[in-house]
């Protein structure tokens, strides 16, 4: 998947240089330069399982650029992807960052997970993910870059990422600006580790409550509710049917990821949220 991402870097239509920086975050064995696609000329920054977080950090310090776009290993960007975001950056002063559409073959979200965003999605206030999104460079030292002493995971770090910037401006949208995600499986081991993600949610409302103000619960009894709730929702939704398979597998991954939810938000040791910035130019 990495290859492919790098691939479609390579093949946007690029009118002004482009360097590539890959955080290669412990992966084993490390990423070989030498497997990349050819004429890439990535750098490869290696770190050691310090998290999504502190990893784009270390890839925010190694940049040089005034526009530092962010994409993940299981998207091939567009080939527009890259003249899209510098052309609106360009004619909208205004904007401190912008973000593009998602795009992904269909999947069974009961089986698999992807990611399918649109215009309308970031209009209402959309999630800011991190696998299609760039800012300037001056917004990201102004705020300090991600959170990586609050948020470990892959979860809630961009959400929270664009709240704060957009403190100091608005986050456009650019509908050239497209990646395709690809659709991988989704086992028990990974409803687990997405369950215990809810520690992340707790963080995230902790440090902006007006996101909880439609909750109709306690942000804790929420996150468990939809844990609990959530994949047998994706069993009804998807054009498959509810067969007997589906809803026991749909009512099985709910209780696990619902008891999972529940030890991260009411038994696991709390969060400190008190430092919540890293100083701008601070190694992630």
């Amino acid at each position: 998947m990495l290859r492919d991402c790098i691939e479609g870097i390579s093949g946007c239509r690029q009118r002004q240089s482009v360097e590539v920086i890959i955080v290669d975050d412990g992966s084993q064995p490390p990423i070989d330069a030498r497997t990349l696609p050819r004429g890439s000329d990535a750098l490869i920054v290696r770190l050691e399982g310090v998290g999504p977080a502190a990893a784009r950090n270390a890839g925010i310090d190694a940049a040089r650029g005034e526009i530092v776009l962010f994409t993940d290993d299981d998207t091939v960007p567009h080939p527009s992807w890259v003249d899209a975001a510098l052309n609106y950056l360009d004619s909208h002063a205004d904007a401190i960052g912008v973000s593009g559409p998602i795009e992904s073959v269909d999947w069974d979200a009961l089986y698999q997970h992807s990611i399918r965003t649109g215009a309308a999605d970031e209009a209402t206030g959309g999630n800011f993910w991190t696998c299609n999104i760039g800012y300037r460079r001056a917004t990201l030292e102004a705020i300090g870059g991600f959170r990586a002493d609050v948020f470990r995971h892959a979860h809630a770090e961009d959400r929270d990422l664009a709240i704060r910037a957009m403190e100091l401006g608005q986050i456009g949208f650019a509908p050239g600006m497209a990646v395709s995600h690809t659709p991988r499986p989704v086992g028990l081991r990974s409803v687990i580790r997405q369950a215990s993600w809810a520690r992340d949610d707790v963080a995230l409302y902790a440090l902006h409550p007006q996101l909880t103000a439609d909750f109709g619960l306690p942000v804790r009894l929420a996150l468990v509710k939809q844990a609990g709730t959530r994949w047998v929702r994706r069993a009804r939704q998807s054009d498959s049917g509810l067969s007997v398979k589906r809803w026991v597998r749909a009512v099985t991954l709910s209780a696990v990821a619902a008891a999972v939810a529940a030890w991260a938000v009411f038994l696991a040791p709390p969060l400190r949220l008190q430092q919540s910035r890293r100083e701008p130019g601070a190694s992630g």
